[in-house]
């Protein structure tokens, strides 16, 4: 559900249903503005001081033009109008959230409306019965008015059309306000609502459904009836119930040898570097290797977690410990009596990476692996990954261990992982991962575009963010040489007290030069395949927090793994039938991660064409860039595609994709480009020619690809032949070291 005044409105009276209330509350959550917004609306309405706004029949904010915007069916140039009065003036806002909240009441109380007046006020849309029913008010208004002796009158106002046979003294100006919408118009709109689809998301009370009041009743008697059943069923006879319900609470540690190996402990497992403590010559540092330590040749033996284990990784039994209790079907992991040092942690520990999901969420991570010519989708948490590919959309965390060694993916990664005489190799040319080890382990191979380099870690208390893409160096097209360049950027952050005196070093493996890293907030960066610079952070990317997901793309994550470990059919399939699922979020990570795999048929047919998709556009687009960079033989099979869907048209958009070339990105040439935002191009055309427009310039002028506007179009036009929209200077490619 979108964040909007209305919608916010809606979960403030409580009239959206559980889900979409949970959904609104955590985009509220995660956004300050909602937050003062709903603060402001509580206090005005709570306040006695906000003034009355103009009793209007017509103008912006009148009656009729505030009950079309609670029904939603007003258009986008006279909501922005609408709402951006409501925001400037407390009183008008005030007035909007008195009305909401008397219909979010009107849902919860129960009124009996005579069938008479309903039938009456359905005639008024009939424009051949208004004069009929106004005459009738009329007449009943001067009869109450006698019988209570009202003195007072209330005299018509100028934009009011009174009948020749009214009364200059009759109260025409509250009947006339409801008959005809503003602006004149008589058409139903919001009334014909019966079946629809309503994507804007109206709330249900504005639908005008008249919904029988015994239904919630009975669904509520059913649904106990089946919960009942259910209970029933799983636990038996009424004792076994009573036994459930008041036995002892067990040991979260044992398991029987009937459910250790059904499924892995849910235990949360958060993803924490363990806080180093000073070396005391009495005891060895407990936070190294805290199982691994005692003999597992006997589990009997393996010391049960207290509640003082959670200190260390915050979980009692570990992901260690699942994969222990499955011993049986992977290669064991030696034992160790000391902590592991730097010359043979490798050695010591199984010559395979394992998949150890960090928290809850990453179980529902979508990890795909090609071994041997086949994709497969990982459902194991032992499932040992030696020489294969790994995949891992945008969203998608996943944390690898090998040893005391921790490899999480997150988004967009696409590994080669080798592994052989106890040396863990990684070529890729996309991947963000943060990078943690428990002990010293030995230089991890890093093979990028930019060169390959030996990363290794010296201290436990350090990660570091490891990121390897395409980054602009002039400008250009993708297609164009050196318009953009490989870039490897690392740099160091500490989660406690440092022992050692480098965090870490990177060795170029081309000529040997060895740099080291000693303060957090220190990074390395290799740009063209150069030489090895220094620099200090100056704005943190948002994938360095541990919590940079959006909730709704998490849940898009869910539906997204689960889907795709329902299907049968080969990955290729199951990612194109994905990429038409109804929901966006879910649809999107199918094309990304189709886009991955090198099939391009989703991104185009999918994505380009469909309005539904619009929140994803510019990250697939993106997404898509990289790939293009990364692997220039791609644009044969994207034209190929193009050709297949567009037409004539494929040309223009496989221009638009690759970008503008160095010779067009002047004002001149985005004068050009400015017949792409026509409304009579396919909307392919639109999509990229806006995207590139607000890429080179940072503007959009309120375009909206799937609802144009000749008022922007030419708002872009007017600016550009007035050269007043400078075009973007190619940044430091290094972004992470330029202050925001």
């Amino acid at each position: 559900m979108r964040l909007t005044l209305r919608t916010l409105l809606a979960y403030r009276d409580g009239v959206l249903s559980p889900a979409d209330h949970e959904d609104l509350h955590r985009r509220i959550q995660q956004s300050p503005d909602a937050g003062n917004l709903l603060r402001r609306i509580q206090e005005l309405t709570t306040s006695s001081s906000v003034p009355t706004p103009k009793l209007e029949s017509t103008g912006l904010a009148g009656p009729n033009i505030v009950a079309e915007y609670l029904d939603d069916v007003l258009t986008s140039t006279r909501i922005a109008e609408l709402e951006r009065l409501f925001l400037e003036y407390n009183e008008h806002l005030c007035e909007l959230a008195h009305c909401h909240q008397i219909l979010a009441e009107a849902m919860h109380t129960q009124v009996d409306v005579p069938e008479a007046l309903h039938q009456k006020a359905l005639e008024l849309i009939k424009p051949n019965k208004r004069e009929e029913i106004k005459s009738q008010l009329l007449t009943q208004s001067r009869k109450l008015s006698k019988q209570l002796l009202v003195a007072e009158v209330v005299e018509p106002t100028d934009s009011v059309a009174t009948t020749p046979n009214s009364s200059p003294v009759e109260p025409s100006n509250l009947h006339a306000a409801p008959v005809t919408p503003a602006g004149g118009s008589n058409q139903q709109a919001g009334l014909s609502l019966e079946g629809a689809n309503l994507s804007n998301e109206v709330p249900e009370y504005l639908l005008g459904a008249r919904k029988l009041r015994w239904r919630i009743p009975a669904a509520i008697l059913a649904l106990s009836i089946l919960l009942f059943l259910l209970v029933r069923q799983l636990t038996g006879s009424l004792d076994n119930l009573r036994a459930l319900l008041f036995a002892e609470k067990a040991n979260p540690v044992e398991m029987s040898e009937n459910t250790e190996s059904k499924a892995p402990n849910p235990v949360r497992i958060n993803f924490e570097i363990p806080t180093s403590q000073p070396p005391s010559s009495d005891k060895a540092d407990s936070s190294i290797a805290p199982i691994e330590s005692e003999d597992k040749s006997n589990p009997d033996l393996i010391p049960k977690p207290t509640a003082n284990d959670a200190t260390t990784m915050d979980a009692s039994p570990t992901s260690d410990s699942v994969s222990s209790s499955k011993s049986d079907s992977v290669s064991p992991v030696p034992n160790t009596t000391n902590p592991i040092d730097g010359s043979s942690a490798l050695e010591t520990t199984s010559l395979a990476w394992n998949w150890k999901p960090a928290d809850s969420s990453e179980i529902q991570s979508v990890v795909l692996v090609s071994s041997g010519g086949s994709m497969s989708l990982i459902d194991s948490l032992d499932q040992p990954i030696t020489n294969a590919n790994i995949i891992t959309p945008p969203i998608s965390r996943a944390t690898f261990e090998l040893g005391s060694l921790k490899w999480q993916s997150i988004g967009a990664s696409v590994l080669d992982v080798a592994i052989t005489d106890s040396k863990v190799a990684i070529t890729t040319g996309l991947c963000r991962a943060r990078l943690s080890a428990s002990a010293p382990v030995q230089p991890i191979q890093l093979n990028t575009p930019a060169g390959n380099f030996e990363i290794q870690l010296l201290d436990k208390a350090a990660w570091l963010g490891v990121e390897v893409n395409y980054r602009a160096a002039a400008k250009g097209s993708i297609v164009e040489p050196g318009a953009y360049a490989p870039t490897l950027v690392v740099v160091a952050i500490t989660d406690g007290p440092t022992t050692e005196p480098h965090l870490f070093s990177l060795k170029s493996l081309s000529d040997g030069q060895v740099v080291h890293v000693d303060t957090a907030g220190q990074g390395l960066a290799v740009f063209k395949a150069g030489k090895i610079e220094n620099f200090t952070l100056q704005s943190p990317p948002a994938w360095y927090l541990k919590r940079s997901v959006r909730a709704i793309d998490q849940l898009g994550k869910s539906d997204f793994h689960a889907s795709l470990s329902a299907g049968q059919e080969p990955m290729k399939e199951r990612l194109r039938a994905l990429a038409t699922d109804p929901r966006p979020e879910v649809a999107a990570l199918a094309i990304q991660t189709s886009l991955m795999l090198g099939d391009w048929q989703p991104w185009v047919t999918e994505l380009l064409p469909n309005d539904r998709m619009r929140s994803h556009w510019d990250s697939c687009i993106d997404l898509a860039r990289q790939t293009l960079a990364a692997q220039p033989n791609s644009v044969k099979t994207l034209s190929s595609e193009l050709q297949n869907k567009f037409g004539a048209d494929a040309e223009k958009i496989l221009s638009m994709v690759v970008g503008l070339p160095e010779a067009d990105q002047n004002n001149d040439g985005l004068i050009r480009s400015l017949k792409g935002l026509d409304s009579n191009v396919a909307l392919p055309i639109r999509v990229l020619t806006a995207y590139e427009l607000k890429h080179l310039t940072g503007e959009t002028n309120d375009y909206q690809p799937h609802a144009p506007l000749r008022s922007s179009i030419q708002q872009w036009r007017l600016r550009l032949v007035g050269n007043k929209v400078p075009l973007l200077p190619v940044d430091d490619p290094i972004n992470e070291r330029q202050a925001k």
